[in-house]
């Protein structure tokens, strides 16, 4: 299953918060991708709480000169 499935309609827990941890992922994303997964999520979840990380178009050296 990927995380752009509808994976959601695994859970079976009905009507409680969750937390939604999207790690190491992101970068490897179109953003039509991430656009399904916060569908997914929204879609399923009433209350939803998601940490991710997120990464820039610049590198270390980049911001350093």
């Amino acid at each position: 299953m990927s995380a752009m499935d509808n994976w959601g309609g695994e859970i079976k827990e009905q009507a409680v918060p969750v937390l939604v941890i999207i790690e190491g992922l992101t970068m490897y994303l179109s953003e039509a991708d991430m656009q399904r997964i916060f569908a997914v999520i929204s879609g399923r979840f009433q209350k939803a709480a998601v940490f991710m990380e997120i990464m820039n178009e610049h590198n270390e050296t980049e911001l350093l000169d």
